[in-house]
């Protein structure tokens, strides 16, 4: 059962960062969908696509590390290491790295 329910989010977040890879779902990613036309033109979209794909392949490796290895402190080492990625793609989004020059 937990496989199955691991399988199916995986398989939605690497849907999700498909779509977001070809171009087609930049309206998934938060920030960039809510920001003007005026913010938009300051943001490398590029740069955003590939941090953001980055990240929810990151994450979908890190949700099928604890079925493979059983055990409750590889788990919350997993759930660390997410909040860590999550965090560097928050910094690097908000950084110089994803603005144009």
């Amino acid at each position: 059962m937990k496989i199955a329910i691991i399988a199916v989010i995986s398989s939605i977040i690497l849907l999700f960062s498909i779509i977001i890879l070809i171009g087609k779902g930049d309206g998934l990613i938060a920030g960039y969908n809510t920001a003007n036309e005026k913010e938009r033109a300051q943001i490398n979209v590029k740069r955003l696509r590939s941090l953001m794909v980055g990240l929810l392949w990151g994450v979908c490796i890190l949700l099928w590390i604890p079925v493979f290895f059983d055990s409750k402190e590889l788990l919350l080492g997993t759930h660390i290491m997410m909040l860590i990625a999550v965090g560097t793609v928050v910094y690097l989004a908000n950084s110089s790295w994803c603005k144009k020059k």
